[in-house]
């Protein structure tokens, strides 16, 4: 791994309120396109179909006007406006938002991918780089994502860890122990994998939750940053679990008497793999997801932590992780 001060080569390989209890509202074909489109991420398609139909989304009324508004909202947090010049492989000054903070950065398609930093007069100056023509690309990758679901997860992912590494100061990085280096690598990771999650389409976003899930295998087990992916997939496990009722499609697995927290990680990543999802499905896991980020920036970064909404934690090191996991189980096994 390169010194932090280089290129940072990591790249990351809303409750919804209750219905009314009225008559649901009649078949609305305009509408049922627009929530493919969201989930399907077809961005361009979305975009065009809001602008040319305004005067008919406008008529929309109850749920269906309470839901465009939250596919605008998200859609443009998720389809930003640089998008399809990155897309273009344009190399490119560009400002980003991400957990409510700006930042500029700059676009270099023929980079290596996570980010690079440098200095010029004094000022941070951070290159994020990507495979721009993985962007939207509908070809097949692998466990039925496209590339361009994968690649949405990575640009996020991206985004960040770009964010996160704009927030350490400089001092703070210089005469770094190899501890400290790896509680730093652990933070960025997970704020690279939260803010894929919530930044990211319905489909990258599924497949990051799949991948962290898929994490707890054997074979990843060494990789030294691989808290920062379980923690995620944990904050969707206890999701799915203290709010069952709000996830009719997703099958969860049944949770036995000496379950482990691997074993019920590998079972979920089984049942979601190929799982469709409905709006207010995907808004809830975002919204847990935005929870999740927004509580835990300070934690993470100070006391290599991350707390979820059941009160139970874990440590990013894995090392110093095996009373917390202890803890989180007993809060497994109790949720039969």
């Amino acid at each position: 791994m390169k010194s932090c001060l280089a290129i940072v080569s990591l790249v990351i390989c809303l409750t919804i309120a209750p219905r009314s209890l009225a008559a649901d509202p009649p078949e609305n074909p305009l509408y049922d396109s627009i929530v493919q489109d969201y989930l399907a991420g077809k961005w361009d398609d979305l975009e065009a179909t809001l602008k040319a139909k305004t005067k008919e989304i406008n008529a929309f009324v109850g749920t269906q006007k309470t839901d465009l508004v939250y596919i605008r909202q998200s859609l443009s947090e998720s389809h930003p406006i640089w998008w399809n010049q990155a897309k273009a492989g344009k190399k490119m000054n560009f400002r980003q938002a991400a957990w409510g903070r700006s930042m500029d950065l700059i676009y270099d398609p023929a980079g290596k991918g996570g980010i690079e930093t440098k200095f010029n007069s004094g000022i941070r100056e951070i290159t994020v780089s990507w495979t721009s023509g993985d962007m939207d690309n509908a070809a097949e990758a692998e466990h039925g994502f496209s590339k361009g679901e994968l690649n949405n997860s990575t640009v996020f992912a991206t985004i960040g860890l770009a964010h996160a590494w704009s927030t350490i100061p400089t001092a703070s990085m210089m005469n770094l122990t190899e501890k400290d280096k790896a509680a730093l690598w652990e933070y960025l990771d997970f704020r690279g994998n939260i803010t894929g999650v919530y930044y990211g389409s319905p489909r990258g976003r599924q497949w990051d939750l799949w991948l962290y899930l898929h994490s707890y295998q054997d074979k990843y087990a060494k990789m030294a940053t691989i808290n920062g992916r379980k923690s995620v997939a944990v904050m969707f496990m206890d999701e799915l679990i203290t709010n069952k009722k709000k996830y009719p499609s997703i099958k969860l697995p049944a949770i036995a008497d000496d379950v482990s927290e691997d074993k019920f990680a590998l079972a979920l990543s089984n049942a979601i793999e190929k799982a469709h999802w409905t709006l207010a499905e995907d808004r809830s896991i975002r919204e847990a997801a935005k929870a999740l980020g927004t509580a835990n920036d300070t934690l993470a970064k100070m006391q290599g932590r991350v707390k979820f909404s059941n009160g139970t934690e874990m440590a990013l090191d894995p090392e110093a992780d095996g009373a917390l996991k202890g803890k989180r189980e007993g809060w497994l096994r109790k949720q039969k």
